[in-house]
């Protein structure tokens, strides 16, 4: 693992500029975002869960219709799409139960089944209890021309001891392997990547000495850290 602080410039002279489109101004405190092409019509669709409301939804493109994927559980924190059944339609992998305040309460990690028509119910498999879960997403770790199929790298943003709202405790680095049988949760196996850092808040997935397999970004208090 190598920790290096990070300065970053913006330039003011940039002549591009942004406009914003309300999507979706009944949901509270969205965090989790994520984008795929849920009803296969070759568009990006945007995923959004709710910290502030026990809402995950997906909104279709172009006209940003919404659809609802559940209205259970809580603190929808963090989303990775996949197809973990196979069958052409992405999944959601959702990092959920997230509370700053509390010690250990609910931090879980779980899947959504994509129905197979629009409008039924989405059914949630649980696959692990993860206390402070904060980032998902999925990584190639495979050696070069094996196996295409994703890791899927967990962090908690902080330990489960400690007073709430404290962040003296580290937290964890996981890395689970996807199963063939998703549905069965004894079949999802972790293995602990660090549980050294402090405040794990941005994780991103790139292949930065370009191997031919992703490496692991991590941002914390000790700094900016490759895995």
């Amino acid at each position: 693992m190598v920790s290096t602080p990070i300065i970053a410039a913006w330039s003011r002279r940039s002549t591009v500029k942004f406009k914003g489109h309300l999507l979706d101004d009944t949901v509270k405190s969205v965090y989790g975002l994520a984008v795929a092409d849920i009803n296969g019509d070759g568009q990006l669709d945007i995923i959004a869960g709710s910290t502030g409301d026990p809402i995950v939804a997906w909104y279709e493109a172009p006209h940003w219709k919404r659809h609802l994927v559940t209205d259970q559980g809580s603190g929808h924190i963090t989303i990775a799409p996949y197809d973990l059944t196979g069958n052409g339609t992405p999944d959601l992998i959702v990092g959920s139960g997230f509370n700053r305040g509390v010690n250990a309460a609910g931090g879980y990690l779980h899947w959504l089944e994509a129905p197979v028509q629009d409008g039924q119910n989405w059914k949630s498999h649980h696959i692990a209890d993860v206390p402070f879960i904060h980032r998902i997403a999925l990584a190639n770790l495979s050696e070069r021309g094996s196996s295409s199929t994703p890791f899927l790298i967990v962090a908690s943003i902080r330990g489960e001891d400690g007073k709430p709202g404290e962040w003296r405790s580290p937290g964890s680095l996981w890395c689970y392997e996807l199963s063939d049988t998703p549905q069965d949760t004894a079949s999802w196996q972790s293995h602990l990547l660090d549980d050294s850092l402090h405040i794990n808040h941005g994780l991103s997935i790139n292949d930065v000495d370009q191997d031919g397999r992703d490496d692991v970004l991590i941002s914390c208090t000790e700094g900016f850290n490759l895995v």
